[in-house]
């Protein structure tokens, strides 16, 4: 017994491979970098670490409500320990940075989103499960990419002609995003919801609902965690689709509701409503 707890003290404190598979239950934080390699400073995650990793579990189902589907807390898992300004959130986002951005530029792209988001979903989830993710909550990343990108100050990026930093999301702004990717995740669940009856439902999808789709659909989506859902009347609700739906469409597309949930919880001063009105860089 002693000589395996030498051991496996080295392995834990020299955070290699083994070492992360000999931490999981320690009651510490297990969603971490598994092994930085010497060679071009990547990094490898151990799919095992964050598979088992409860704490991520825990803080998802924190973020999203009870109503929220289950694609939806696995997506938000596989973040939202990433958000934190802890040492160790700080050090995994360091080194995720780095993958985002593979060229050293200092500025990421949707596209280099979009690809490092379905990188990171293969090395937690495996290629099947991350893959099927990947694409559920394609939509949502525009969204989270759009709002991230203008927060810090804008500059000039050198060699793009009239492209500026608000073109990109910039490492002082890839915390924000990150939480993003998390919170417009969870609002494209609820749109997808009520917008023909769940998520990857394509056959009756049409990315828009009308208000019989949300008179019918509401009740799937009251917990979903935004102040803006919850405890609405029968009586209220061809008011509350008269406000989401902003062009009077008679029809809500994902535009109309994010900014209609994204507004509530600014003017209800939650804290989802500070990351969504100023974006918090600190």
């Amino acid at each position: 017994s002693e000589w395996c707890d030498f051991l496996e003290k080295a392995e834990v404190e020299g955070a290699t491979w083994l070492g992360s598979l000999l931490s999981v239950g320690d009651g510490k934080t297990k969603v971490k970098l598994v092994r930085e390699e010497k060679e071009g400073g990547s990094y490898a995650a151990d799919k095992e670490v964050h598979n088992t990793n409860m704490d991520a579990v825990t803080a998802a189902n924190k973020v999203a409500g009870e109503s929220a589907s289950g694609s939806a807390k696995d997506f938000i898992s596989c973040f939202i320990l990433l958000t934190g300004r802890d040492d160790t959130a700080t050090r995994m986002r360091l080194n995720m940075w780095s993958r985002c951005d593979p060229n050293g530029s200092g500025n990421v792209s949707l596209a280099e989103l979009d690809s490092w988001v379905r990188d990171h979903l293969y090395d937690i989830l495996g290629v099947q499960r991350g893959g099927e993710l990947w694409a559920l909550f394609r939509p949502s990343y525009i969204c989270a990419f759009n709002d991230a990108k203008n927060i810090a100050e804008t500059k000039f990026v050198r060699s793009t002609g009239d492209t500026t930093s608000d073109d990109y999301v910039t490492q002082q702004e890839f915390r924000i995003l990150l939480s993003y990717l998390c919170i417009y995740a969870l609002m494209f669940d609820a749109f997808t919801i009520i917008d023909g009856g769940g998520i990857g439902n394509k056959a009756i999808s049409d990315r828009k609902f009308t208000l019989e789709e949300w008179k019918v659909g509401y009740a799937n989506v009251a917990s979903h965690g935004f102040i803006a859902l919850q405890n609405i009347p029968e009586d209220k609700m061809e008011e509350v689709f008269s406000k989401i739906d902003m062009n009077n469409g008679d029809a809500v597309l994902l535009s109309e509701w994010c900014d209609f949930l994204e507004n509530a919880e600014v003017v209800g001063c939650t804290r989802m409503g500070s990351l969504l009105s100023s974006g918090d860089l600190k």
